[in-house]
């Protein structure tokens, strides 16, 4: 079972190992990594700040990576990497700086099987890496959260409005559009926080639209078993190419 945003304390830990549950915890510090160790968790998930969708850290991957790595030490928690790893090259650095796997998010939404809808999908390959924003305007009636997605005009209009602090996706907000989430008929209002997926209708442009800063490198929709085999012969390449250059001549 993966955890998120807060503490997981040993106590539900225990809980689920009672039941043949393991816990990975998703986290975005170093203090929350010592306070997941404590409690036991089986696996920790560092997330950079970098990375789509919600975002608890602040600290970039490249520095966060390795600090947990060496909280994580010899207590044998694997520790995986999260945040704008996109290619097989983002995979081979986040070995390299000691995570034991990669945690993709955005690469994913633009896959055939992502129940994403195409719209959304289509937009992330229009979009690069100086066109996401860390923002809390999403979903505030119920969580207000920080979140990273696109800066889509409709995200780029509001967010100079003067109003900015007090915009909530209340009964205030006109409905955009409408969508089915668990069977359920669902109306999305203005600065609401779910995404497009295939049955949503209505102002798709206007919607949140989450993605991580490695969306620059995602340039076609594929089927998900193409991602995992261009990472896993992608980062071999990358290691035997790194060994030779290193081999004693």
């Amino acid at each position: 079972m993966q955890v998120y945003w807060g503490e997981f304390p040993k106590e539900k830990v225990d809980e689920a190992h009672k039941h043949g549950v393991k816990i990975l915890h998703q986290l975005g510090s170093v203090e929350a990594a010592e306070k997941a160790v404590a409690a036991g968790v089986d696996c920790i998930i560092a997330q950079g700040v970098e990375a789509g969708g919600h975002i608890v850290g602040t600290v970039s991957l490249m520095a966060l990576l390795p600090r947990i790595v060496d909280v994580v030490g010899d207590k044998n928690i694997p520790v995986v990497a999260a945040g704008s790893i996109t290619d097989a090259r983002g995979y081979a650095a986040a070995l390299a700086l000691g995570a034991k796997g990669v945690c993709l998010g955005t690469r994913f939404i633009a896959t055939k099987e992502a129940y994403a809808h195409e719209y959304y999908k289509e937009t992330l390959l229009k979009y690069n890496e100086q066109q996401t924003d860390r923002t809390d305007l999403y979903g505030r009636y119920t969580w207000r959260a920080y979140v990273r997605c696109l800066s889509t005009p409709f995200h780029e209009f509001w967010k100079q409005s003067p109003d900015y602090d007090h915009l909530t996706n209340d009964e205030s907000q006109p409905i955009i559009g409408h969508c089915v989430i668990y069977d359920k008929e669902t109306i999305l209002r203005r600065f609401a926080g779910q995404v497009a997926n295939p049955t949503t209708t209505g102002q798709l442009e206007n919607m949140c639209m989450l993605a991580g800063e490695g969306v620059g490198l995602v340039n076609d929709i594929v089927p998900a078993g193409e991602i995992v085999k261009r990472f896993v012969e992608g980062v071999k390449a990358i290691i035997q190419d790194l060994g030779a250059s290193y081999e004693e001549k």
